[in-house]
């Protein structure tokens, strides 16, 4: 079976290294990014098992990215049954499937 691919959103590069160490450490493909923008081709092309991303980097809202890659994914994937969870400053944790449930 293949390796799980992740894609690891995060600004602060010693955070984002960390991360990706203890993934891929874990037996998981890490795609990782500092900007919204850098993944953007990808996420059409390549079916992420996950998305981890940063609620605040400095283009935009990590947020953003995930619900991008749910949508650009509906044809690789059925993104309707994947878990969400997301969290912000303003906002408790979020944990629910992308149908709301």
């Amino acid at each position: 079976m293949p390796a799980r691919r992740i894609l690891l959103v995060e600004d602060d590069q010693g955070v984002r290294v960390l991360m990706e160490h203890v993934l891929i450490g874990g037996g998981y493909q890490v795609d990782p990014a500092a900007t919204l923008e850098a993944p953007r081709t990808l996420i059409g092309l390549v079916r992420y098992d996950l998305v981890l991303a940063d609620g605040v980097l400095p283009d935009g809202s990590g947020i953003v990215i995930a619900e991008e890659a749910e949508r650009r994914a509906a044809h690789l994937i059925d993104s309707m049954t994947l878990p969400r969870v997301s969290h912000s400053r303003h906002r408790k944790w979020d944990c629910r499937s992308s149908t709301g449930k």
